[in-house]
C-alpha cells in the first residue's frame, strides 16, 4: 500500500524527469529526435504593417505564385521526414522501470471497469431506459473520467499530444487540448474581447467559451483583435473550430461590424458581413461544411474617415436543432436573432481593420456601390444658428463628391 502511494505522487515527476534526462538527449541512449520549429499565431501580426505599397483586388490571383514554397527554378525542397515515437529503453533507470509498470498495471484496472460500466448501460437499455436519460450519461461521463485517467501518464500519450498527433476521437486527447485551450488561448481572447469592448458591444457578457474558434486568411492564423489590411481580406477566411463533444450538433456562424456609422440616428450600427446556419460539427469535424448559407461572405470595407472596426465572428449552438432556411431573413438585428432562434453563443474572434485606398477599389469592383466617406462635424457656432435657425450637430458627416452636405436631425441637406 504505501509503494502504491509513493508511487502515485512520484509517477508524474518520474516520467517528466526521466523524459527530459532520457529520452531527449542523443548522447544517453541513441535515440534522436527532431527538433520541430514552434508554431505561433502571431505570423500574420508582422505582415500586416510589412508593405508600403498599393494593392488592388486583381493583386489577390497572384498570391499563390507569390506564397509558393517552390524556389526559382521550380524544385520544390525536400520535406523532414515525419516524426516518430521511441519508447525509452528498459533498464536504464529503475524509478522509471517501475513507473511504467504501475502505469500499464492501473490502465488494465481501468479499462476492466469501463468494460463493467458498458455493460451495465446495454442492460438498462434493453430494459427500455432511453440513452439519453440521465443516468445513462451520468454512467458515459464516468466511462470519459476513466479513459482520461487511465491514458494520463502514458509517455507515448504525452509525446504525440507535444508534437501535435492528436487522435480527438480518444477521450484523452480532447481533455488535454482543452485544457491547454482554457488555459492558454482562451484567456488571452477574453481579455482582447472585453479590452476592445467587444462584450457588449456585439455580445453580452459572455461568461464561458466552449468551442476554440481560430481564422486565417492566405494560411496564416490570425491573432484575435489584430490589424488586417483590406485587400488581404477579400476572400473569406477559413474557418477552424474545435470543439469537444462526440455527438453532431447544428450551429451558425456570423460575421457583423458593429462599428458603421448612422448618420440619421447619430450612432452607430451594425452591419451583416456572413452567415451561415445549420452547420454540423463534432470533435472529429472542425470545418464549416455542410452549412446553409443565409448571407454570401461579404469582404470588410471600412468607410473612409471612421475609426477602425472591428470585424467579429460568432459561433452559435442552435439548441433547438436545424434552422429553417425559408424562414430566416435579413436585415435582423442580432439579439433578434440570437432570442428568436435561442441560439447559444459558443465561440467568438475578431480583427480589425481601417480605411486605406484598396477600400475604394472594393467598393467599386466587388460591392459595385458608391463609397461614403465621412468626416467629422464642424464645430458649433452658436451665431450662425441664432441667425439662420440651422443645426450642425450630426455625430457623422457624409461628404460627397467634395461637397460638405450636413444631414441634421430631421434629414435635411445644408450646404
Amino acid at each position: 500500500m504505501y509503494v502504491e502511494r509513493f508511487l502515485q505522487r512520484t509517477i508524474p515527476t518520474t516520467i517528466a524527469s526521466f523524459s527530459k534526462s532520457h529520452i531527449l538527449p542523443v548522447s544517453r541512449i541513441g535515440i534522436r529526435f527532431l527538433k520541430t520549429k514552434p508554431s505561433t499565431r502571431n505570423s500574420s501580426a508582422d505582415k500586416t504593417n510589412s508593405s508600403s505599397t498599393r494593392k488592388t483586388p486583381a493583386d489577390k490571383t497572384n498570391l499563390s505564385t507569390r506564397n509558393s514554397s517552390a524556389d526559382k527554378n521550380g524544385v520544390t525542397p525536400p520535406t523532414a521526414p515525419p516524426l516518430v515515437y521511441k519508447p525509452a529503453a528498459l533498464g536504464v533507470n529503475p524509478a522509471y522501470d517501475e513507473a511504467l509498470k504501475y502505469i500499464t498495471k492501473d490502465k488494465a484496472k481501468k479499462y476492466k471497469q469501463i468494460e463493467e460500466i458498458e455493460q451495465i448501460i446495454k442492460m438498462k437499455i434493453n430494459q427500455g431506459v432511453h440513452p439519453n436519460d440521465e443516468s445513462i450519461k451520468e454512467f458515459e461521463k464516468e466511462i470519459y473520467d476513466l479513459s482520461v485517467y487511465a491514458e494520463a501518464n502514458d509517455p507515448e500519450i504525452r509525446w504525440n499530444f507535444e508534437h501535435g498527433k492528436v487522435d480527438m476521437t480518444k477521450p484523452i486527447y480532447r481533455f488535454l487540448r482543452e485544457k491547454q485551450w482554457k488555459n492558454g488561448y482562451n484567456q488571452h481572447l477574453m481579455e482582447r474581447i472585453n479590452q476592445m469592448f467587444v462584450v457588449p458591444d456585439v455580445f453580452p457578457l459572455v461568461k464561458n467559451l466552449t468551442i476554440d474558434l481560430q481564422f486565417k486568411f492566405e494560411g496564416d492564423i490570425v491573432e484575435p483583435g489584430i490589424f488586417l489590411q483590406p485587400i488581404n481580406t477579400i476572400d473569406p477566411p477559413t474557418m477552424i473550430v474545435t470543439n469537444y463533444h462526440v455527438d453532431t450538433r447544428f450551429y451558425t456562424l456570423l460575421m457583423v461590424d458593429p462599428d458603421m456609422p448612422d448618420v440619421m440616428q447619430k450612432t452607430f450600427k451594425t452591419e451583416w458581413h456572413w452567415l451561415v446556419i445549420n452547420i454540423p460539427l463534432m470533435a472529429t469535424k472542425n470545418d464549416m461544411s455542410g452549412g446553409e448559407t443565409i448571407k454570401p461572405y461579404v469582404p470588410p470595407h471600412p468607410p473612409k474617415g471612421t475609426k477602425y472596426h472591428r470585424y467579429t465572428f460568432g459561433v452559435y449552438e442552435q439548441t433547438q436543432g436545424k434552422i429553417e432556411k425559408e424562414d430566416l431573413d435579413l436585415p435582423i438585428e442580432l439579439p433578434q436573432l440570437v432570442e428568436q432562434y435561442q441560439l447559444k453563443l459558443c465561440g467568438a474572434s475578431f480583427f480589425r481593420e481601417i480605411w486605406d485606398e484598396t477600400v475604394s477599389d472594393i467598393y467599386r469592383d466587388i460591392l459595385k456601390i458608391r463609397e461614403p466617406i465621412y468626416a467629422k462635424p464642424p464645430k458649433e457656432d452658436p451665431y450662425l444658428e441664432a441667425a439662420t435657425g440651422k443645426k450642425r450637430s450630426a455625430k457623422y458627416l457624409e461628404t460627397l463628391n467634395d461637397q460638405l452636405f450636413v444631414k441634421d436631425m430631421f434629414g435635411n441637406n445644408d450646404v
